[in-house]
């Protein structure tokens, strides 16, 4: 073989032995490089349904019922006569007052103005109660309220005011006491046990019911008073302006005498009361 053959053949060798080692390391080089996703065929990840969550929003909490506002309450007011009072109040049987505007006018209760078992009319036209605490309570008007007079315990009917002012009551004890203004301390008035009402008629004569509930009259308070025949029954007692005497029967209905000698008449549709008062003009 010659030379030049030698050499080519060498070359040649060479050559495939390169060409091999490049195809070697090629091999090699996409063995080991990490894959690619193919990311064109995966499925893409899922988008969240807001159409159910707009379709039921959260609930909107109901708004609170509001506070009912209370309402102020305003009493009718009472008709009043031009005389400026009516003619007559009294205690119903549900401690209430009432009044009538003639004697023969219907009773018409008085708001708020429970609860009383007595009822007098002081000076200034202002109204005392006995009340279920067996004290004085005062209201400066009918639709006033009421207010309790301080020290003013222990009365159970009676309840009344003389000439002077002075308040007269029947005590626990059934005698009458008396204080001579509406601040002073009770008095007690001896020899009085068991008179059950008094009034002042308009000569400055006491008419008060006896113990055996016939009318009787007093000078003043310490007499032993003087008794009206055929006068009986009654429980309570007031004298109108006009000069008549008004009593309650056992029927709790109004009866009426003109005089202290006159016979008792009964006022029609007049119960049921179990005190009664007048107003002074």
């Amino acid at each position: 073989m010659s030379i030049e053959r030698k050499h080519s053949f060498k070359l040649a060798l060479i050559l495939c032995v390169v060409a091999l080692v490049l195809t070697s390391c090629k091999q090699t080089t996409v063995a080991t490089a990490p894959p690619t996703p193919d990311t064109s065929s995966a499925s893409p990840a899922p988008t969240p349904d807001t159409s159910v969550a707009s379709s039921s929003p959260a609930p909107t909490p109901a708004a609170s019922s509001p506070t009912p506002t209370p309402v102020a309450f305003r009493p009718t007011p009472i008709r009043i006569l031009p005389v400026q009072y009516p003619a007559i109040v009294g205690v119903g049987l549900d401690k209430n007052l009432w009044t009538r505007d003639r004697l023969d006018s219907p009773w018409v209760q008085v708001p708020n103005s429970c609860c009383v078992t007595g009822v007098t009319v002081i000076a200034g036209g202002r109204i005392l109660g006995i009340g279920l605490d067996k004290n004085l309570w005062g209201r400066s008007s009918l639709n006033s309220r009421w207010e309790q007079v301080p020290n003013s315990c222990c009365i159970i009917g009676s309840l009344s005011v003389m000439a002077d002012g002075a308040i007269v009551a029947m005590g626990e004890d059934k005698y009458l006491y008396k204080r001579a203004t509406l601040m002073s301390q009770w008095v007690k008035i001896p020899n009085s046990w068991g008179i059950l009402g008094l009034s002042v008629m308009g000569d400055g004569r006491i008419v008060g019911i006896s113990v055996v509930e016939n009318l009787a009259t007093f000078n003043t308070l310490l007499d032993s008073g003087k008794a009206i025949p055929d006068s009986c029954c009654v429980t309570g007692l007031a004298v109108v302006p006009e000069g008549a005497i008004v009593g309650i029967g056992k029927d709790k209905n109004l009866w009426t005498r003109a005089g202290l000698n006159q016979p008792w008449v009964q006022i029609p549709n007049s119960g049921s009361v179990t005190s009664i008062a007048s107003w002074r003009r």
